[in-house]
């Protein structure tokens, strides 16, 4: 194995930011993952890695297979793989007046399918924020996105089918969600996602919104009957559109924290 160069390591990390493409157990095996025939086939092991300064104290699970999971690296990996108590991510150039927004860093799933991202509160439930800067528009799945519509009003916009390329190349048909009444993380307004329509459950609950929708007029609030429903998954992904004013993003693991620095965001 060739060791990297921290510029390497930070390029290579840019391009997973909190996430891995997918995890075998800690032992070497064959494995395959098939969605709506593509077939992806690999082997796993859990290895030490040398960064540069040494063997790491803890195993890594580490998968090979034959087909890329990326066109713009060797391989992809966490940033909680990294040696660095701290990884800062640039975005953009500074702009002025730039204020920085705080979140409390969650880690979920373990070593098997790790990832770093912070809470919302959506309803009742605690949805997981993860941020995919790699990626153009912020993403949900089909559960989740029945789940936040019927919470916060939302249809999906005519004209708006879309394809998302996941890990491998594999590409997943989208149609956009608008909501009428944004999820708010921190100063951040959220309000459209890409929903996967077809490979992970039924989209039925979100709906279409109709010429003049009475739910999406400007000062104006619609008092709606519609009850909160769906069970979702509990794991968005937002990208780069959605914090494309921000110049910097700061995983900072010793402090369990995340950090964005943000110009005021455009409407």
């Amino acid at each position: 194995m060739r060791t990297a160069n921290p510029a390497e390591l930070r390029e290579i990390a840019d391009l997973a930011l909190a996430m891995l493409a997918f995890w075998p157990s800690y032992f070497a095996r064959l494995f395959e993952q098939v969605e709506d025939a593509v077939e992806v086939e690999g082997v796993g092991a859990a290895l030490t890695l040398d960064f540069g300064a040494g063997p790491s104290a803890e195993l890594v699970p580490v998968t090979w297979a034959r087909r890329p999971v990326t066109g713009k690296a060797d391989g992809i990996i966490g940033v909680h793989h990294l040696p660095y108590a701290r990884v800062t991510f640039v975005l953009s150039a500074p702009a002025e007046a730039e204020t920085v927004q705080r979140f409390a860093l969650k880690r979920t799933g373990g070593n098997s399918q790790t990832r770093l991202g912070t809470d919302v509160a959506v309803g009742k439930k605690t949805l997981m924020m993860v941020f995919v800067p790699d990626r153009a528009d912020n993403l949900i799945t089909a559960p989740t996105a029945n789940f936040i519509a019927t919470h916060h009003e939302g249809g999906f916009e005519p004209g708006s089918d879309g394809v998302a390329v996941m890990n491998f190349a594999v590409e997943r048909p989208t149609r956009m969600m608008r909501l009428a009444h944004p999820i708010t993380l921190g100063d951040l307004q959220v309000e459209r996602f890409a929903v996967r329509v077809e490979d992970y459950g039924d989209p039925k609950r979100v709906g279409e919104i109709g010429e003049n929708d009475p739910r999406f007029r400007k000062g104006e609030i619609l008092v709606s009957r519609r009850k909160g429903r769906g069970s979702p998954d509990l794991l968005t992904r937002l990208g780069r559109n959605q914090i494309k004013h921000c110049s910097t993003l700061t995983y900072d693991l010793e402090r369990s924290e995340i950090r964005l620095s943000c110009a005021e965001q455009p409407f």
